[in-house]
């Protein structure tokens, strides 16, 4: 599924993307929740709940690989991971 952003920029959805879209209630709240949250709090986000509040900030590189490797692997979502994956004594 392809979300389109204001200014002709698309995102690729997946799963998550249609669940964070989930919006029980008023009809008139922002359904498209996915597109209206800029890439950089979805980054925030990501890093926070990865370090665990940022407890582990130090490590959020590998954490936030680590992850998309795994996104990948199990084809949730298409983009490959831009750098090699993290060996598991890096994450752990």
């Amino acid at each position: 599924m392809r979300y389109q952003r204001p200014g002709g920029i698309a995102k690729i959805g997946n799963g998550y993307a249609t669940a964070v879209n989930a919006m029980p209630g008023d009809p008139a709240k922002v359904r498209d929740l996915y597109n209206a949250i800029p890439k950089a709090v979805w980054a925030a986000i990501a890093v926070s709940f990865g370090t665990r509040g940022g407890d582990l900030l130090d490590e959020a590189r590998e954490i936030v690989l680590r992850e998309w490797w795994v996104l990948y692997q199990n084809g949730i979502v298409p983009q490959k991971p831009c750098c090699a994956e993290p060996s598991p004594e890096e994450t752990s």
